[in-house]
């Protein structure tokens, strides 16, 4: 699936990557030499490759630190690097619109794991990093600012993001998208002094967030463009 392909559904879309000389076609990124299989993942069948060489993961999200647990599970001691333009460690998304946005939790209990425990697992764990470029003929990601970084194998688990509205007004203080640990921690600060709250979009994640914000007390209204909720049902 190209970089900048719309994933189904509208809301969301995957983040796009620049690159560079690709030796096996534009999205043949890495090849798996080996397999192991991870008897004791939670999803049956699930399977790891047992890359010596160095491991980049580009993408700080649950789907990078599912990957460190099998892994390592698996038995493979390569080091691993991941690379995230987050601030926040890999944190478990579903609580960000239910517990997280209604108080009922800290933002900081939605981590997979706290962040020293990354140094315990050998990931070296860069936060705030944003990648611009993927090399695969010289095996490196360039990464924001201009520095390479080498790989013997690449994962992109960059995930997707919110899709914006082109809209005037779209840029106010009080307009969000939802995505985040930051975006689910800056509507939970600022819900109490509002009182209404306008949710663009009727998916699983909208529902939620509107249900979330009724509990909160405030008057919501969700506009979304099918003719019903939760139009990928």
């Amino acid at each position: 699936m190209p970089p900048n392909a719309a994933r189904q559904g509208n809301a969301l879309r995957l983040v796009p990557y620049r690159l560079v000389q690709a030796r096996a076609g534009p999205y043949r990124l890495h090849i798996i030499p080996a397999v192991r299989q991870c008897v004791s993942c939670p999803v049956p069948g699930y399977i790891v490759w047992m890359a010596k060489d160095p491991i980049v993961i580009v993408g700080g999200g649950r789907a990078a630190a599912s990957l460190v647990d099998a892994y390592r599970e698996a038995g493979g001691d390569a080091l691993i690097t991941v690379l995230s333009a987050e601030e926040h460690p890999p944190y478990n998304r579903p609580p960000l619109s239910k517990g997280v946005l209604r108080g009922e939790m800290e933002p900081l209990d939605a981590l997979v794991y706290p962040l020293e425990e990354y140094e315990d697992m050998v990931v070296e764990l860069r936060l705030e990093t944003p990648v611009e470029a993927v090399d695969t003929e010289a095996h490196t990601v360039l990464l924001a600012g201009g520095d390479p970084l080498p790989y013997g194998t690449l994962v992109i688990a960059s995930g997707t993001r919110p899709r914006t509205l082109a809209v005037p007004g779209a840029d106010l203080p009080a307009v969000h998208t939802y995505r985040t640990l930051t975006d689910a921690s800056a509507i939970r600060e600022e819900a109490p002094a509002a009182r209404k709250a306008l949710v663009v979009g009727g998916s699983f994640i909208g529902s939620e967030v509107a249900a979330s914000l009724r509990m909160l007390g405030l008057d919501v209204t969700i506009v979304e463009m099918g003719d019903r909720l939760v139009p990928a049902l």
